[in-house]
């Protein structure tokens, strides 16, 4: 487990800051794809099932005016920023994984 810390402001007004704790990098590309999915249904109400790949989710991602990432590193005992590259690379990681069947090697 490493503590992540997602900073975002999606707008360029300052009051759109804000920041999500979570406890692995995993649960950081799961609560992006939530904030993802809850925007594609903010501007579509009637959808009923939001469908998207990596490539929409990475749009997200160069759209917000600023994002970046600290994970904690337990050697160092600090936190390292990363940016909105990392962010994309970690979600290609993760979603990839998960989509590989169980079997596959």
């Amino acid at each position: 487990m490493t503590h992540t810390v997602l900073l975002l402001q999606p707008a360029a007004a300052k009051t759109t800051r804000t920041y999500y704790d979570y406890e692995s990098i995993a649960e950081l590309v799961d609560g992006l794809c939530h904030l993802y999915e809850q925007r594609v249904r903010a501007q579509n109400p009637g959808m009923q099932q939001v469908e998207y790949g990596l490539g929409d989710l990475n749009r997200f991602i160069d759209e917000l005016f600023d994002c970046g990432v600290l994970t904690y590193d337990e050697a160092t005992r600090s936190y390292k920023p990363h940016n909105k590259a990392w962010l994309k690379e970690q979600c290609y990681r993760l979603l990839k994984a998960r989509a590989k069947p169980a079997n596959a090697a």
